[in-house]
Parts: C-alpha cells; sequence; structure tokens
C-alpha cells in the first residue's frame, strides 16, 4: 500500500483490520455476480468466457487486451474476482436470441480462447470447462493431451453416461443448443 500510495497517482485504499468492516466487504464482493449480471436498465449479461485466468505478472496486459476485444464485439461487462490469483471472472451482454448474435458469440469465444491462450494461460482458471468452454479445450492443450482426455473418459465411462459432451466430446452446436435453453 505505501508503494502504492506514494505513485504519481495514488489509488484510493483501504486497509479493513477490524473482522466486522472486513466481512461486510466480502460481502459485497460476494453480490458481485447478481449486481454485474442483472443491472436495472441494462442489457442482461451472462456467463460465457467468464473464468479465465493468467499468470499474476500477465494480468494488466490481459485485461487491456481483452478490454479491447470486446470492444471490438460491442460487448459491455466488468471484470472482478481473484485478480490476486490472476483469476478474472465477467459476465457480457452478448445476443443469443439471434442468429448474427450468436454467429458473433461464437467467433467472440474463439478469439477470446486464442487471446488467454497466447498469454499462457487457461480459459478455465477456476471452475469448469463445461459447454460453453469445452469446444476449445483442443486448443488449449493440443491434439495429444485432448486425445487422452478422450481416453480416459471412455476407459472411465465407456457409454457415455456423465456429463456427455462436456469436456472430451464437446462441441458448439450440442453446447450452444443447451447453453441457449439455460439462458
Amino acid at each position: 500500500m505505501a508503494m502504492l500510495e506514494s505513485s504519481a497517482a495514488p489509488p484510493n485504499l483501504r486497509l479493513f483490520t477490524d473482522p466486522q468492516k472486513a466481512r461486510r466487504i466480502w460481502e459485497v464482493r460476494e453480490s458481485s455476480l447478481g449486481v454485474t449480471s442483472h443491472s436495472p436498465g441494462q442489457p442482461l449479461h451472462w456467463e460465457g468466457f467468464e473464468d479465465s485466468a493468467v499468470a499474476p505478472d500477465k494480468l494488466g496486459g490481459y485485461l487491456r487486451d481483452l478490454r479491447r476485444l470486446m470492444q471490438a464485439f460491442h460487448y459491455g461487462g466488468s471484470f472482478y474476482g481473484h485478480f490476486g490469483h490472476a483469476c478474472v471472472h465477467t459476465r457480457m451482454d452478448y445476443d443469443l436470441e439471434s442468429t448474427e448474435g450468436v454467429s458473433r458469440f461464437r467467433q467472440f469465444m474463439e478469439e477470446a480462447a486464442d487471446l488467454v491462450i497466447r498469454y499462457g494461460g487457461s480459459l478455465s482458471g477456476e471452475h469448469n470447462d463445461g459447454l460453453v468452454r469445452g469446444p476449445w479445450l483442443e486448443h488449449q492443450f493440443g491434439k495429444e493431451i485432448y486425445a487422452l482426455f478422450r481416453e480416459v473418459k471412455h476407459i472411465f465411462d465407456p457409454e457415455n453416461i456423465l456429463n456427455p459432451h462436456k469436456k472430451s466430446d464437446a462441441n458448439w452446436d450440442y453446447s450452444y443448443s443447451h447453453i441457449r435453453d439455460h439462458f
């Protein structure tokens, strides 16, 4: 804090040592999902590309590039998460109702996946890959590792009844049809 306070443009900083005040700060942080997803008078913001992570020393550049990518697609959204661990959460105002909007969402997902991979990061820093990020796992891990995912899945689930289409056999068409039902 001392270093930041002595900078040319110091941010407003506070250190909370009182347990009650610290708990209140955590409550504010925990409410961030609802606040960023459903703000009155604003379009709904959805999960999608919402759990990426990069090395902490790359976070600043990554966030700037991710914000530029969002702007190029005309997506609004706020960043929050565990920035000390460089895990980024966000919700964005994707158009998942029109054919053009869905096409744009897919293109955004491809470019966002490329971006986090260029930074040496992960599509899923905290949660899981699931339906939305599953189609890009082979790109992140490479063909050989992805083939191992498929092999292990087949060994433990030869009938493919446990979470089908969510990791080792994810594909966009299946994923999107279920994602849209979820939204």
